[in-house]
């Protein structure tokens, strides 16, 4: 007997934006990689907590944050969490979601408060890092990358 492989859903299909429960629980992008559907929604709180905490540590509006928040969500729903860091897709979601709502912070400003926020026990360590200016432009770089693929896929 062959196991029958979980198709992957087409990328990018039209611009429906409305799925059933039935396609988070059995078909996203996440499932067919492998990712259990509790694992995926416990992801998806975490990276709406880090875009919450990190949007009010920039002293953005609620509207800002919440449509990070959507983005985020909406780039998963077509893409696999194992495919790119959850924490990195959700810092340039904020970038973007600044630009969008008319509240933009510098991008330098962004990466430091994302990273206050992440590495909140280690906070000293992490910043230490953010004084190499190669570092600062690689991160810069990636989140402006990663920005792409987010406007890319939200389409």
């Amino acid at each position: 007997f062959a196991v029958k492989e979980k198709a992957a859903p087409r990328r990018h299909e039209g611009q429906n934006w409305l799925w059933s429960m039935e396609y988070f629980e059995h078909n996203s992008p996440s499932r067919c990689k492998g990712m259990s559907f509790r694992e995926e929604r416990m992801l998806r709180a975490k990276v709406s907590k880090y875009i919450q905490d990190s949007g009010m540590n920039l002293k953005l509006p609620q509207l800002t944050i919440a449509t990070a928040i959507v983005f985020c969500h909406r780039y998963y729903a077509r893409e696999a969490y194992q495919d790119r860091d959850p924490f990195l897709v959700a810092t340039a979601c904020l970038f973007l979601a600044g630009k969008v709502e008319e509240t933009p912070k510098p991008l330098k400003e962004v990466i430091r408060a994302t990273v206050e926020v992440r590495y909140s026990k280690n906070t000293k360590e992490a910043l230490d890092s953010l004084k190499d200016p190669g570092e600062v432009e690689r991160r810069k770089e990636h989140i402006l990358s990663l920005e792409r693929s987010v406007l890319s896929c939200l389409g």
